[in-house]
């Protein structure tokens, strides 16, 4: 019960494992590696073209060369682009199969979120917790 999805909920029932071990680390890296403006502008550049030189990158957006391979080395790492080194140039791509199970990955949360209240009931089952509730405090009681 160490994992944050099988704690007992407040009603007692566990939760269902949603997401595996290695889906939350993959899923936190590209999270993390898609958490920067110049890499959605780098993304957004590999998206109009299907391979581009890191020359070609560079020309759209107004930083120095060094910045963007930075940016590029850890869009890489976290799979989101791959490249091909072509002589003295590489060429980068986008990775269509990572970008779609991270947003799989997202929709799972997403549904799961949906589907449950704050205590992680379920809504289709969904009960007051106390239909008969007592007053508290004094002033409630006059």
């Amino acid at each position: 019960m160490n994992q944050l999805n099988d704690t007992p909920t407040r009603h007692g029932a566990k939760r269902q494992p949603v997401l595996s071990s290695s889906d939350k680390q993959s899923l936190a890296k590209q999270l993390k590696a898609l958490a920067h403006p110049v890499r959605l502008q780098i993304l957004q550049s590999l998206g109009v073209s299907n391979k581009c030189c890191c020359n070609d990158i560079c020309a759209g957006i107004p930083l120095a060369q060094s910045t963007i391979s930075q940016h590029l080395k850890i869009l890489n790492e976290a799979g989101i682009v791959s490249y091909q080194t072509v002589g003295n140039c590489s060429h980068y791509s986008l990775n269509p199969a990572v970008l779609a199970q991270a947003i799989g990955t997202l929709s799972k949360l997403g549904e799961m979120a949906a589907n449950t209240d704050r205590c992680g009931q379920s809504r289709v089952s969904e009960q007051p917790l106390r239909a008969n509730k007592k007053p508290t405090n004094k002033m409630e009681k006059q």
